[in-house]
């Protein structure tokens, strides 16, 4: 995550926007604060301190995945259509980071999937 400054930038303006709704009354009314964590505490509450806690506490609520490509190139694959990872002898990869981009629903029933396919290619290589 936040390889791109941009995103990292971003996230900053929308922490800033949300901390401006901390002075609205709606808000005073109901005594809503900050929740103070202990990191990046040697900087004051500047766009630094705030890309510093975004850096160190952000996490994706999705399901990742797409880290582990697949395809026929070892030089930009991580593993073949057989789910092999490239350089690696009996070594698989299965789970749904060999896909190229996320679905867009959960990700039980595709991991579910490649899990079936593996078990079928093994069982092939097997004999059975």
């Amino acid at each position: 995550m936040f390889e791109e400054q941009e995103d990292v930038d971003t996230l900053v303006e929308g922490v800033e926007y949300t901390l401006s709704l901390l002075e609205t009354d709606a808000f005073k009314k109901i005594n809503a604060t900050l929740l103070q964590v202990p990191i990046c505490t040697n900087f004051r509450r500047t766009k630094q301190q705030l890309e510093c806690v975004i850096r160190n506490m952000a996490a994706t609520v999705f399901h990742p995945c797409g880290t582990a490509a697949m395809g026929p190139d070892p030089r930009k694959f991580v593993v073949d259509d057989a789910l092999r990872v490239h350089g690696f002898k009996n070594l698989r990869v299965v789970d749904t980071s060999i896909f190229p981009w996320s679905v867009s629903g959960n990700l039980n029933a595709p991991t579910v999937m490649v899990a079936e396919k593996a078990a079928d290619i093994i069982k092939t290589k097997l004999g059975y």
